[in-house]
């Protein structure tokens, strides 16, 4: 009888380690917006994939008087540990997955500045 307790026990356990990881993906998709500038955006959920987000910056004006997106941006895959979030470019030749610090509570994640060197970290707010 032993035996199926703790085979019932490590099923359960594992069971509640799968339902938190959905959650926390659930409760991320939507559009964030970085709270110190509101240009960067963050959308979780990107075309319905569970692990990818795409990043888009705003526009800056060219020397040539043209409008183009501010680089970098594009769509990430990405995995949450503990307190850390891996980030994998989708366009980069590169298989490294830098780790940066993420936290997330309710409507504010705050992370490692995996986008430019202005700060070591960022916080972004959902909007959508």
């Amino acid at each position: 009888m032993k035996p199926y307790l703790i085979l019932f026990a490590i099923l359960l356990i594992g069971c509640g380690i799968s339902c938190k990881k959905d959650s926390l993906t659930s409760d991320l998709k939507g559009q964030w917006v970085r709270v110190d500038n509101r240009n960067d955006t963050v959308t979780f959920g990107f075309k319905d994939q569970v692990d990818w987000f795409e990043l888009f910056r705003g526009y800056q004006l060219g020397d040539d008087g043209i409008l183009r997106p501010k680089i970098p941006l594009g769509i990430y895959e990405y995995k949450i540990k503990d307190n850390s979030i891996l980030i994998h470019w989708s366009a980069s030749s590169s298989s490294t997955w830098p780790e940066y610090y993420f936290s997330f509570q309710g409507s504010e994640i705050e992370m490692g500045n995996f986008i430019d060197n202005t700060n070591p970290r960022i916080i972004l707010e959902k909007v959508k």
